[in-house]
Formats: C-alpha cells, structure tokens, sequence
C-alpha cells in the first residue's frame, strides 16, 4: 500500500495544484481523482480477495477492513487536496511579488523621468 500512496504523493506534486473547475476551489485534478479512485477499487478488490479465500465473504471483519480503506483514501486525497490548495497560494503569493516588483521599477523609471524633467527647466530658467 505504501507505494500505492507514493504515486498519488508524487502524482499530487506534478499537478501543480488541481482547482474544481465549477467552483474554483482547489481541489484533485481529474488525473489525481482517477488514480485516487483506482486504488481505491484495487485495494476493495483486494481485500474481498483475501476474505473470500479465507471463507470470511461479508464477514464483520471485511466490512470493517473495507471501511478502513475508504478512509484510508479520504486521508490521503485530503492531503492531495491541501497540497493543491498550499501550492496555489504559494502560486498566488509570487504573482503578487511579481507585481509589486513591476509597480516599484515603473514607479522607479518615473521618479527618474520627473527629475530628468525638473533638471530641464532649471536650464531655462
């Protein structure tokens, strides 16, 4: 199960961060809910495998064995979906940067154009 969970770890860090289109909330890409979805269905698939070779089909301990794993995949897709969420922010966070820097140079060149300008006019005065 470990190296199932490192590739949805890994799958959640190429994304760059996934944003539920309708709402705009950052959310699982669809690459990341069809992975998430797939180890779910592989670790049911498993598990009922085991319990039915064991004679234990719709047993007590496979109901709760089968619970188990859906929280176990709702831990980890809530973890992908704060990465997500912690990667847009920090995306966020360097587009402002980005911007104030662009406003401090423009504000810059015209501090420099006006006493440019100012030095002109005391040639002419």
């Amino acid at each position: 199960m470990a190296g199932i969970g490192g590739a949805i770890g890994a799958l959640a860090g190429s994304g760059g961060g996934g944003v539920n289109v309708a709402t705009g909330v950052p959310g699982l890409t669809p690459e990341q809910q069809a992975l998430a979805d797939f180890t779910l269905g592989e670790q049911t698939t498993r598990t009922k495998d085991i319990y039915s070779r064991l004679g234990l089909g719709g047993s007590t301990m496979e109901a709760q064995d089968l619970g188990g794993n859906q929280l176990a995949n709702m831990a980890e897709t809530a973890g992908i979906e704060n990465q997500n969420a912690q990667l847009q922010l920090q995306q966020e966070q360097l587009q402002l940067a980005s911007q104030a820097q662009a406003n401090q140079q423009s504000a810059a060149k015209g501090s420099a154009t006006g006493s440019a300008i100012g030095g002109l006019g005391s040639l002419f005065a």
